[in-house]
């Protein structure tokens, strides 16, 4: 069977998939080559990492060709398929051109992005790899709305866009958390959105007794039969990706022994490593790095009592999820600490799992930005998990797997239930929401306080920008977009908001500066908004048989 044949049988059932075809040498050049060559490690602040072969100012030219190319390619497909009324959401790195694009084909569609990772360039990347770093700060710009995993990567973009694009204003809303940014005619939203997990989708194998079964046998497997009282099962699954940590982490477990000879016999670390990206050489070489520590650690450290003990166990195969579920089940205590991380689901993964396990976590990973920010590591106050700050400090590092294995039981799963509590409150559904919500972009009129004659006009020459938009999309046969309503009803709460105790009298200063006041009654400007939102109403309801039953409603209603 064809692809597009598998496609459409998936299809039948779910959702469509419109497959973009590329050329395969574009595809290799952008995804194999300027992709995970440069973008993926410039973005995680990891030039070390970067291809060396994009020195050279032609092929860094040429491959990024065939990135524009490949989001040219996405662009017009998803312009092809979208409706007027549709919301187009992008998500990450490889593609965040297609915003400039579609708004090219045309400015009238609403389309967000989603950054799945960091956003924290090195300096040069604006200067070496100028050719790219400055199209990707004006690219993001293009979308109606961006978010991010953290403040941190919000932050790092607004500080580079006032840096080295000229012309910019910026504005922050207080209340909403949100960043607008005005640049060569366009606005942009920013916001921050933690990704999360669909909790269900682990949950249901905690709840099936087979996983409680294998729990058992992977303890087994690990500790093995009859483990020391005090023994710690400590667990890490990831890509095999430099991002990640994994070396970093080898290096401090292999010290942790040599710290800590108490611990050897008892303590064992279970990594998973899933291999990808072998084809390109600064994967390849760390993953072999990787493998001859770990095969290092496994000869240095015995146990005479113990013979067929192992400090640890390495896997470059992944796991099946009902496998996966059972092995946060059986952890002890999961180890998290990636260098650089957008947010790592991981983390949460093992905790909505295992609500009594221990957590180790890096600053690396924006989940652990998420948890400080939310309370639940305080430097002054309680700390619900083990934090790394610096993966390069091996003794602190050592000293933090001590005592993760020391930490005792009753006080491990409380924390462990205050995160796992925090998780399953916020989750993918909850984020989702967030970052659909129609509310937080600048094209939504907020409440404000009425307070002067220029704040008056101002509030209703927005409002008739919105009106017109409501005609132009309803005679052209076009759902009206949630914001429009909000926007109406936000404007008119601002006046009723700003009249005090008399809801139709309105008292205005002549301008911020000026003590001379006037009133005005705002009874018909109240009366409008009504209307307006029974139109919205109506307009979008299943009331509407023809044309003429709405041309009549319309007129008795503006009538009155």
């Amino acid at each position: 069977m064809s692809l597009l044949g598998v496609l459409n049988n998936y299809n039948r059932g779910n959702y469509k998939l419109n497959p973009v075809i590329v050329q395969e040498e574009d595809y290799n050049v952008y995804y194999g080559g300027i992709s995970n060559g440069l973008l993926w490690p410039a973005l995680h602040n990891l030039p070390e990492y970067i291809v060396h072969d994009y020195d050279s100012p032609k092929l860094l030219r040429d491959h990024w060709c065939a990135y524009v190319r490949v989001n040219y390619q996405f662009a017009i497909d998803a312009v092809r398929n979208s409706r007027p009324q549709d919301f187009i959401w992008i998500h990450d790195y490889h593609l965040m051109l297609t915003g400039m694009v579609m708004q090219s084909l045309d400015p009238n569609l609403e389309v967000g992005f989603f950054l799945h990772i960091p956003f924290q360039p090195p300096e040069n990347f604006f200067t070496k790899y100028v050719t790219c770093g400055l199209p990707v700060l004006r690219g993001l710009l293009r979308f109606t709305k961006v978010g991010f995993q953290t403040h941190r990567d919000r932050a790092k973009y607004l500080e580079l866009v006032q840096q080295h694009l000229k012309g910019v204003v910026i504005n922050h809303d207080n209340t909403m958390d949100i960043d607008t940014v005005t640049h060569e005619g366009w606005t942009c939203s920013l916001g921050v959105f933690p990704v999360s997990i669909k909790n269900d989708d682990f949950l249901k194998f905690v709840h099936m007794p087979e996983s409680v079964v294998k729990k058992e046998a992977i303890r087994t497997k690990i500790l093995g039969k009859d483990p020391p009282k005090g023994s710690r099962f400590f667990f890490s699954v990831e890509r095999f990706d430099y991002t990640k940590g994994i070396k970093e982490k080898l290096v401090a477990y292999k010290r942790y022994f040599e710290k800590y000879p108490d611990r050897i016999g008892k303590d064992v670390l279970y990594q998973v490593a899933v291999t990808n990206r072998r084809s390109v050489d600064t994967y390849r070489v760390y993953q072999d790095e990787c493998i001859a520590l770990a095969k290092q650690i496994t000869e240095a450290f015995k146990d005479p009592k113990r013979p067929e003990w192992k400090p640890l166990v390495f896997q470059t195969d992944g796991l099946p999820r009902p496998e996966l579920v059972a092995s946060y089940m059986a952890m002890d205590i999961g180890v998290v600490t990636p260098k650089k991380d957008g947010m790592n689901l991981v983390a949460k993964e093992m905790l909505i799992c295992n609500p009594q396990a221990g957590l180790i976590l890096s600053t690396g990973a924006g989940s652990e930005t998420q948890f400080t920010t939310s309370g639940l590591y305080k430097e002054d106050g309680e700390k619900n998990y083990h934090r790394v700050s610096d993966l390069f400090d091996v003794e602190a590092y050592a000293d933090t797997f001590y005592r993760a294995a020391t930490e005792s039981v009753s006080i491990r799963a409380a924390h462990g239930k205050r995160l796992s509590d925090f998780i399953l409150s916020n989750d993918i559904e909850r984020w989702s929401a967030a970052f659909l919500d129609p509310s937080w972009t600048h094209q939504v009129i907020r409440p404000t306080q009425v307070n002067t004659l220029e704040d008056f006009f101002s509030l209703m020459m927005r409002t008739r920008n919105v009106r017109r938009q409501i005609v132009d999309r309803v005679l052209k046969g076009i759902p009206i977009r949630q914001h429009f309503m909000i926007s109406i009803k936000n404007a008119k709460e601002s006046l009723e908001n700003s009249s005090g105790s008399d809801s139709h009298t309105l008292v205005l200063r002549a301008s911020q500066d000026s003590p001379d006041t006037a009133k005005f009654d705002i009874k018909n400007e109240l009366d409008e908004f009504e209307k307006d939102l029974s139109f919205m109403q109506y307009a979008q309801s299943e009331d509407v048989d023809n044309v003429e039953q709405f041309v009549d409603w319309v007129i008795k209603q503006f009538r009155k």
